[in-house]
């Protein structure tokens, strides 16, 4: 299992993939690690945990991808409306309806 504290450590980190570790509360405190560009955490159960992530600080995020996460319009709140460089996100197998609008996000991958 990943541990946040051990993680947080790494303050120059600009990629992670974490994906496909059916992590669920336990999901290390990457918000803190806010040099990263790159975050893959598809294929968790961030959706059925109780807590909530919030992306909001990794302004420095150019790809995201969320998919297979069990995210649903309530839980959505992840901050992505501050990912102002952001310009790959990938929200698909989740339900999520609505589509995050912003200028400079140019590969989407949404349910279809």
């Amino acid at each position: 299992m990943l541990k946040g504290a051990k993680i947080t450590s790494l303050t120059n980190l600009v990629y992670l993939d974490i994906s496909l570790n059916s992590l669920q509360d336990d999901i290390p405190s990457v918000t803190e690690l806010t040099k990263l560009k790159t975050l893959n955490i598809a294929g968790n159960k961030i959706g059925n945990g109780n807590k909530k992530l919030d992306l909001s600080n990794l302004t420095n995020l150019t790809s995201l991808n969320i998919s297979g996460n069990n995210l649903n319009n309530i839980n959505y709140n992840l901050g992505l409306d501050r990912l102002t460089n952001l310009i790959y996100l990938n929200i698909s197998y989740n339900d999520i309806n609505i589509k995050p609008s912003s200028p400079n996000i140019t590969i989407i991958n949404v349910n279809v």
